[in-house]
C-alpha cells in the first residue's frame, strides 16, 4: 500500500485452500483522522464498498485510535432493490 490519497490497494489472504481478495483506495482526511475504502467478497463484504475510517486522540502516555466501518452489511441483512 502506498500512502498517497487516492492510492489504490490489493492483497489477497489464503485460508483452508480459499483465496480472499480485498481491495480499497485511500481517502483524504484531516489531520486527526484517515480514510479509506474497503471491499472483499464472501464471506466479508460480500462485494459492497465500504468506509474505514481511522481516527486518533491523544491520551495521556499515548494515542487513542478508533476504527469505524461504515457499510457493512452483515449476512441476511442486505438491502435489495
Amino acid at each position: 500500500m502506498k500512502a498517497e490519497v487516492n492510492a489504490v490497494f490489493f492483497f489477497e489472504t489464503h485460508d483452508k485452500g480459499e483465496r480472499h481478495p480485498h481491495y480499497g483506495s485511500s481517502q483524504a482526511g484531516a489531520g486527526s483522522h484517515g480514510e479509506m475504502t474497503w471491499m472483499t467478497g464472501l464471506p466479508g463484504t460480500h462485494g459492497a464498498e465500504t468506509a474505514v475510517t481511522a481516527g486518533f486522540r491523544p491520551q495521556t502516555g499515548g494515542t487513542e485510535l478508533r476504527l469505524t466501518h461504515a457499510g457493512y452489511c452483515r449476512r441476511g441483512n442486505q438491502k435489495t432493490a
